[in-house]
Formats: C-alpha cells, sequence, structure tokens
C-alpha cells in the first residue's frame, strides 16, 4: 500500500493522505475478511470503497497489510458517517471515523 500526499487544496484540520490501495474489512458479526480499497486516510477517518451496501452507523474493523517486514499490519475500528456514490466498478464509497486504531 502506497501513500502520497494530496496536492489539492485542503481546508481540513487533519489533511488526507491519498492511499489507493487493498484494504481488507469485516462487519463486526462477521468473522471472515473481504477485500475492499482504502481510498486516503488522516487523523481521524477514512474513505473507503467496499462492494457491500452499508448503512450509516456501520462499525467496520479494517485491516491493513504491511508492505515490508519491518512494518506492522494494524486494524483500524471505523464507524460509517457518510455514503457517496458508487464507482464505476459498481463499488460503493464510504466516509469513516476512525475509533480506534490498533497493532497486530
Amino acid at each position: 500500500m502506497s501513500f502520497a500526499a494530496n496536492t489539492d487544496l485542503e481546508r481540513r484540520i487533519y489533511p488526507r493522505i491519498a492511499v489507493n490501495g487493498q484494504v481488507k474489512y469485516k462487519l463486526e458479526e462477521n468473522a471472515d475478511y473481504r477485500e475492499g480499497l482504502m481510498i486516503d486516510i488522516s487523523q481521524t477517518g477514512v474513505q473507503i470503497r467496499l462492494d457491500a451496501a452499508l448503512s450509516v452507523d456501520t462499525r467496520l474493523f479494517l485491516r491493513m497489510e504491511a508492505d515490508s517486514e519491518q512494518d506492522t499490519p494494524i486494524e483500524l475500528t471505523v464507524d460509517v458517517v457518510r455514503i457517496g456514490d458508487r464507482d464505476d466498478a459498481g463499488l460503493n464509497c464510504y466516509g469513516c471515523m476512525i475509533l480506534d486504531v490498533r497493532e497486530l
């Protein structure tokens, strides 16, 4: 997963960092991870695209894998706070608030 600084003018306290990489997710009541895309991340939130149809206040667990052996995979606990439009591939866009971050 690669990170790149957002060059657009940001009016946010915590600017977004473009990620555009794979992320694994699961619903709180579902133990199986599924594949999704992480679009960007900030200190307080993350934007993701998933094939699942979710509603606001849905809790998710997002797993970010390590790029190298020196890196540590992490899991984010997030709540969906915004639902965006579907993309051309049919994936749903969600804005999520980060509640917790833990190393795996």
